[in-house]
């Protein structure tokens, strides 16, 4: 990780940036506010592609992070316009950057394309903003707004036991997150019922893109799987992780640091 200090000796010009953090998930946007409140920075914060158009064309961003899937209009249709909007009624450009818990080589090529200048896997992490705060304010123009990757602090102890070790700052917000996940689950045998796979498919979406951001790299992986089963309307592969979760959420045990 690069050295923090560049960032905090630009404190002000960092908590100046005028920022729209653009996502559906509210978990998320919660992890997204507390890493953006350690440098200042007080983001303006939209729920749908929709609304992020209509505050950008009412206020001048210099950051923008969008998630690529949203209701009414996803990150990639967003983009497109904001970027038109700009050509005709901007004289710069806000540095825009692509969020998503998709890792796949064709989504970062298509953002790029679109005219986004960084793409960033969820969680944002404090360490994936120096880059572009350096860059923002100027403490090093020469540099390019890189992809940052994220880790896990999840340990497997005992057989009946799971040990996460979690970021004490977000300790208010863990218990609530994992009864969110815990009721969700619930709800998949009655949308099977119902073969609503687009409600597993979200649901899957939403497990993939915010568990890490919690420390729960299990839960992603789980996440990521439902995903693809909801898509694939695969009723076996739904029950098995549901399964999974359920005796993960009974095993784990957090730690606090």
């Amino acid at each position: 990780m690069k050295d923090e200090q560049n960032i905090e000796k630009n404190s002000k010009k960092v908590s100046a940036l005028n920022i729209l953090y653009a996502d559906d998930n509210e978990p998320s946007c919660l992890i997204a506010k507390k890493v953006f409140d350690e440098y200042g920075c007080i983001p303006d914060f939209s729920k749908n592609g929709l609304d992020a158009i209509s505050k950008f064309k009412t206020k001048e961003y210099d950051l923008l992070f969008i998630d690529n899937l949203m209701p009414d209009v996803d990150g990639f249709t967003a983009v497109k316009e904001i970027r038109i909007f700009e050509s005709k009624h901007r004289n710069s450009q806000c540095v825009i950057i692509m969020v998503s818990s998709n890792d796949e080589a064709k989504n970062m090529d298509n953002s790029f394309d679109i005219g986004c200048d960084g793409y960033l896997i969820k969680p944002i992490k404090k360490g994936d903003l120096i880059d572009i705060f350096e860059f923002l304010t100027g403490d090093n123009s020469e540099k390019n707004i890189e992809e940052a990757s994220t880790g896990s602090d999840e340990k497997h102890e005992k057989e009946d036991e799971i040990i996460v070790k979690i970021d004490k700052d977000i300790e208010s917000i863990v218990p609530e997150y994992l009864q969110n996940i815990k009721d969700g689950s619930k709800k998949i045998p009655d949308a099977i019922v119902r073969k609503d796979f687009d409600f597993i498919y979200r649901f899957g979406h939403n497990m993939k893109g915010t568990g890490t951001s919690y420390g729960f790299a299990s839960i992603s992986e789980m996440g990521k799987i439902l995903e693809q089963a909801g898509t694939d309307k695969n009723i076996q592969v739904i029950n098995e992780e549901i399964k999974k979760l359920t005796e993960y959420i009974e095993k784990v045990h957090i730690l606090y640091e």
